[in-house]
């Protein structure tokens, strides 16, 4: 059984007779909507998709909670309008669009996430928080809140470990109030009427002093703890999941139980925690950080039906990753060998229903595969007709769902993977063929040779061929594997430059030998005059270059251990680095320090190209006033040095290493 269904009959059994079963997610458009919160969304919806296949009528809602205060500024709103903090305190749905395209904060980051939501097809019925509550829907609750002001403060106070206080008791206030005057929840309420219709209020910001109708002054909203089971009971809702944290024995899921249950007497939905989503290397995502990948993003190298097979396929609670590495192409792998099984009807029973809740349409015609896609499209420069006509040659149809997968697995290599986007060489790599031994000679002119003579090879063709040319029959399997993957990096070698390349069995079928076969076909005479020829280059350099002398520089002046344990040196891993083209020595490193994302600006440039410098470990000094060069903001510095010839070089640590970790 589905984990849905298994919640969907939980629900049923709780309340047998109800007419509709109301599931809801909410999420603050607190900036874009990064992919974990997907998981809200998504997680809701497999259960309401399974209430009515279990013939309920089910109802999918899901609130923006555009009427809660900015808190703090994302990372890219805060590069485009520096000046954004003065909105702090403001509701979201008031606050202008940093970007200008629309009419506010929050509905620049909700049409952004519900198109997001239309390419996935999920169908919910949007609530907007900011209007409910300015449309006077919710005045009586926000009175009747104040009426129990003190049994919701008792309720609260329990699950907190410091001591309550009658004077605090008796100044709980369960609102939060949008002064009228400077629009922010700078206030504190300093009286309230007898009937608790009415409430005075000081804004700490502004100064204004006002006394206000709660039935007619809509600019008031209920604490998180209140609001949230308030909502459970008006929208009549039955599930909800949340963030793990929130099903914490003092969270908030479980003051909110509390809150529904002694004040307004109603039971807390069906929970399910669900577990958090990473994307390798850049850690956990927030929104109100700018450190985030949102479903769009995703979507740019994962199929929609993909990204919903792999929320369905997991229980809420199992934390996953998006992975932008090779992973994907498992991915892929799994979802389209799974596909087939399913159409098979090969499946266990809980496999099934998540294909049943992913697929959006037929796709019993499975795409060509995102490995072979990666491996032949970047030779023909991801041209769909050039492409669909190689994999014609090693029968691999190519449709309108595989021109879809191209984009894809273009955006990815061109964005995460640009190492493996494979070209053939210009020219015979001489450089590298002349290095090699007799061997390894003979394995590449006994290739070069079959190819010329052979037309019409299949892919099972080359790859007999060269088994039988590298395996050697008096060695273990084990040593002929070894002997294959070099003898592989060497064919990469000398028609791509790189120790690895596409898959070669299909590389050599689909592309015209034409285009490659020179690179195969080596000259001896060559070979020898090229290694003559560096042979008494290399020996002229070196009588033009006197050796150097390294010297040490003398010692600084000694320190107090209290100036050393100033420095925060942080192990950091660089996620990604890009040039900055408007400065001839720096480069731009993005690092996860492991709390978040930070940037720093180092003047490597013509020492370290920046792939080079992907994925590696290294020390920053973490707490160093942040500086502006090339125009790009630097946070840190990474710890250097130079060699005997000055250069400098950056100090890399072994993988092992834990990023975050605390030197000194």
């Amino acid at each position: 059984m589905h984990w849905s269904e298994e919640i969907a009959r939980e629900i049923i059994a709780r309340e047998p007779d109800r007419e509709i079963y109301t599931c809801a997610a909410g999420i603050s458009p607190s900036g874009s909507v990064h992919i974990g919160n997907f998981r809200d969304v998504a997680t809701s919806y497999f259960v309401s998709e399974a209430l009515k296949r279990l013939g309920k009528k089910s109802r999918l809602i899901f609130s923006w909670d555009d009427f809660d205060r900015l808190r703090k500024i994302p990372s890219n709103v805060a590069k485009i309008a520096p000046d954004f903090e003065k909105y702090i305190g403001m509701p979201y749905s008031e606050i202008p669009d940093p970007f200008g395209t629309e009419g506010s904060y929050a509905e620049h980051f909700e049409k952004e996430f519900e198109a997001s939501l239309k390419k996935l097809g999920i169908d919910a019925e949007i609530i907007y928080q900011n209007k409910e509550y300015k449309s006077g829907r919710y005045s009586k609750k926000i009175i009747f809140a104040l009426k129990n002001r003190k049994e919701l403060y008792d309720i609260i106070q329990s699950f907190k470990t410091q001591e309550a206080s009658d004077e605090e008791r008796e100044n709980y206030y369960p609102v939060n109030v949008y002064c009228s005057a400077c629009g922010k929840d700078t206030t504190v309420v300093t009286g309230i009427s007898d009937d608790c219709e009415s409430i005075t209020y000081k804004c700490t910001e502004c100064g204004k002093e006002e006394t206000v109708n709660l039935n007619e002054y809509t600019r008031v909203k209920l604490a998180w703890k209140v609001d949230w089971p308030m909502r459970w009971q008006e929208e009549g809702v039955v599930f909800e999941p949340g963030g793990i944290d929130h099903a914490a024995a003092s969270g908030s899921f479980v003051v909110a139980t509390d809150v529904a249950k002694k004040i307004f007497d109603y039971p807390a939905p069906v929970f399910r925690g669900y577990g958090w989503l990473e994307i390798k290397g850049c850690g956990s995502m927030h929104s109100s950080t700018g450190n985030n990948i949102t479903p769009e993003n995703i979507m740019k190298v994962y199929e929609p039906e993909m990204v919903r097979w792999l929320f369905a396929k997991y229980v809420p609670a199992d934390p996953f990753a998006f992975e932008f590495g090779d992973t994907i192409i498992r991915h892929y792998s799994e979802f389209d060998k799974q596909l087939v099984k399913y159409y098979n009807h090969e499946l266990s029973e809980g496999e099934e229903t998540t294909f049943d809740l992913c697929l959006m349409s037929d796709r019993s015609r499975p795409s060509a595969a995102f490995g072979v896609l990666a491996g032949v499209a970047p030779v023909v420069d991801f041209k769909p007709e050039a492409v669909k006509e190689l994999l014609a040659k090693v029968g691999v149809d190519f449709d309108a769902d595989g021109e879809s997968r191209l984009e894809r697995v273009k955006h990815w290599l061109n964005v995460y993977q640009p190492d493996k986007i494979y070209k053939l060489l210009d020219a015979p790599n001489y450089a590298y063929y002349a290095t090699l031994d007799d061997e390894k000679k003979s394995m590449i002119r006994s290739l070069c040779d079959y190819i010329k003579n052979t037309d019409g090879f299949t892919q099972t063709d080359v790859q007999q061929f060269l088994y039988s040319v590298i395996n050697d029959p008096n060695c273990t399997k084990k040593e002929n594997v070894a002997r294959q993957s070099e003898c592989f990096k060497v064919l990469y070698n000398v028609m791509f430059g790189k120790d690895a390349g596409p898959r070669l069995y299909l590389f050599l079928t689909a592309i015209d030998k034409n285009s490659y076969i020179s690179l195969l076909d080596f000259d001896e005479e060559k070979a020898a005059a090229y290694l003559t020829e560096a042979a008494a280059k290399q020996e002229a350099e070196e009588e033009q270059e006197p050796e150097t002398k390294f010297e040490a520089k003398p010692f600084k002046e000694r320190i107090e251990i209290e100036d050393f344990q100033k420095l925060d040196l942080r192990i950091c891993e660089v996620i990604a680095c890009e040039e900055i083209k408007k400065s001839r020595s720096c480069l731009k490193i993005t690092l996860n320090d492991g709390i978040g994302q930070r940037t720093i600006v180092s003047s490597i440039k013509g020492l370290y190209k920046p792939e080079e410098l992907v994925g590696k470990k290294l020390i920053v000094v973490a707490n160093l006033k942040p500086a502006k060069f090339a125009g790009v903001e630097s946070n840190g510095m990474l710890l250097a040095g130079e060699d005997g010839e000055g250069n400098c070089k950056v100090i890399f640590l072994d993988d092992i290493m834990q990023t975050g970790v605390q030197i000194g």
